[in-house]
């Protein structure tokens, strides 16, 4: 089963604006910005159906994301659950290990991509309305 991997970002925001200035593009020329941990606050867990489509394909996967004690975890699950890789940001640190190859060989972007597309909706947000479907497309 192919995935989308999981995004990291070179372009970094600082912790005095929650909203960057502009959408500037990053050394890749994806748009975005991290917000670094050490301005998030309090803890979370989330777990999400993820469904990309790209390139007249679409793939999905579940994905598991979490803060807690200054780190950003980001897991992508097999379709039995287990980690597929996992994504962390410390401060505005990034790695990324992959522990079930066959998740990420064809990803059609760099794994950094999602971390810019989680600070934008998670941490930044989206601009407008969600759509009467509860969509919300940016």
């Amino acid at each position: 089963m192919r995935r989308p991997a999981i995004i990291l970002g070179s372009f970094l925001l600082g912790c005095g604006s929650q909203s960057p200035a502009a959408e500037a593009p990053t050394d890749t020329g994806y748009p975005g910005a991290l917000v670094s941990t050490n301005c998030i606050e309090g803890s979370f867990m989330a777990r999400q159906r993820v469904i990309a489509r790209y390139a007249g394909r679409t793939s999905s996967f579940d994905a598991v994301l979490q803060y807690h004690d200054g780190t950003l975890t980001l897991i992508g699950l097999t379709p039995f659950g287990t980690k597929a890789y996992v994504l962390q940001q410390r401060g505005t640190a990034i790695t990324f290990d992959v522990i079930v190859p066959q998740a990420v060989e064809e990803r059609p972007f760099p794994p950094h991509y999602v971390l810019l597309d989680v600070h934008r909706t998670v941490f930044m947000g989206v601009p407008g309305a969600p759509l009467p479907d509860g969509e919300h497309r940016t």
